[in-house]
């Protein structure tokens, strides 16, 4: 069985814009990292990581961009209460992200950097 990891990365802004991640949970070891103050902002704004990496091995996060390398189009990384897990959403169409997904996944940014890359197209 393996062990669940469990970690966010949290978004550091200054005036606004975005600077970089600061990455707090479990991510040394079993060390614990918090979060930079305050807490409030801090727990509002975190995206924790679902346990998955994309087509090249790297690690998705709530709020990821994604491009989808079977269905086309890129697709944003949601927390569903209603599936109790993760979803991709396209702002038409919704589907649970699961492992079986992955080889045909691609993070190509996340909402805070690239926000025009769900921008709709037509």
């Amino acid at each position: 069985m393996t062990e669940r990891v469990i970690k966010f990365r949290q978004p550091i802004f200054n005036h606004g814009e975005f600077v970089k991640w600061h990455y707090w949970g479990f991510v040394n070891d079993g060390e614990f990292t918090g979060v930079i103050p305050p807490i409030d902002e801090a727990a509002k704004n975190s995206q924790q990581f679902t346990g998955l990496m994309d087509s090249k091995g790297k690690e998705i996060y709530e709020g990821d961009i994604i491009h989808h390398l079977e269905y086309g189009g890129n697709w944003e990384v949601v927390y569903s209460l209603e599936n109790t897990g993760y979803d991709l959403t396209n702002g038409a169409h919704s589907m649970h992200l699961g492992s079986g997904c992955c080889p045909n996944l691609e993070v190509i940014g996340n909402i805070y950097q690239n926000p025009e890359l769900l921008a709709v197209t037509s």
